[in-house]
């Protein structure tokens, strides 16, 4: 089994900073539990939803 992460943060402020950051890990061989790769569909109450 190789290694997994999750990544966390304020989707809703930094999103194109988590994709990249996913992207190298996957990249790196590192599977990505979450986020899924998505879109922001909307911003409710400050959080981002996908």
């Amino acid at each position: 089994m190789g290694f997994r992460c999750v990544l966390h943060g304020s989707f809703r402020k930094h999103f194109e900073e988590i994709v990249r950051a996913r992207r190298a890990f996957e990249a790196a061989g590192i599977e990505v539990l979450a986020p899924k790769d998505a879109e922001i569909a909307s911003v409710k109450d400050g959080f981002a939803l996908f």
